[in-house]
């Protein structure tokens, strides 16, 4: 908490409206003192007994009239809050009076007279006074380590890769290649992964080699099931009509 930045606030000529005065106490309340502090957004609804929308167009009203300064969370940081910092060169600006902001000094020395009864004689006595509470030290942020799906995918065991007995070798090795070519080759778990797909494929009746030199052919870095279903209902029987029509008449 910031006794600086909380006179501040409570000093200025107009906030805008009562809401925007105490949303900009409670910020002060939560500053270090460079201004600077990261409440979230419910923990300030709770405080000032306002909404989630009241909360952020106050806020937002108050960055507009430069008193604070909002950084907002990075994109996929791990449930950061919002970073807000006080500007107390505009907040002094904006006081009901000038307002002079002096420096910490040190504690200084005092000394005072104690009173006694007449028949006693005067001793000095020395108090330590402060001039103002101690300050809690700077709180600094801590840069967060962002997780990609690569670290994800080492920090399971994937064994090593083994090429299924239905997938040609040959079709395998230029499917490699296509994709080192492409600039995005692929480690153990990616290879499990293509495999699993082409061995739904094959369970469905269709050619894993077709389905390779397609996907080569076409540039992808992914395999897909070819576009012809005469093959995927080969063995399971005919089931759509038109498809019965086409059996009956290669029978005839």
């Amino acid at each position: 908490m910031s006794n600086r930045f909380l006179r501040l606030v409570w000093g200025l000529k107009t906030c805008g409206n009562p809401s925007q005065r105490l949303l900009l106490a409670a910020l002060a309340d939560h500053a270090d003192d460079t201004g600077t502090c990261w409440p979230s957004e419910e923990l300030l609804c709770a405080e000032t007994e306002l909404g989630v929308s009241t909360v952020r167009r106050g806020l937002n009203a108050l960055a507009a009239r430069g008193l604070i300064e909002i950084h907002r969370k990075a994109v996929g940081m791990l449930h950061r809050n919002n970073l807000y910092m006080l500007n107390g060169a505009r907040l002094q600006t904006e006081q009901r009076t000038p307002v002079t902001v002096a420096a910490v000094r040190p504690s200084t020395a005092v000394t005072m007279t104690a009173v006694h009864r007449s028949n006693e004689t005067s001793t000095p006595v020395t108090m330590t006074g402060a001039l103002e509470p101690p300050l809690t030290p700077n709180r600094t942020i801590r840069p967060l380590r962002v997780v990609s799906k690569k670290d994800k995918r080492e920090a399971k065991e994937v064994p090593p890769f083994e090429l299924a007995a239905f997938l040609s070798r040959g079709a395998w090795e230029n499917f490699e290649q296509h994709r080192i070519r492409k600039g995005v080759p692929m480690d153990d778990f990616t290879r499990w992964q293509v495999q699993a797909r082409l061995e739904r494929f094959h369970a469905d009746g269709q050619d894993t080699d077709e389905i390779i030199e397609n996907a080569i052919v076409s540039n992808w870095t992914g395999v897909f099931p070819l576009k012809s279903s005469t093959t995927r209902f080969a063995d399971r029987g005919v089931t759509r009509p038109i498809l019965a029509i086409d059996k009956l008449r290669r029978t005839a």
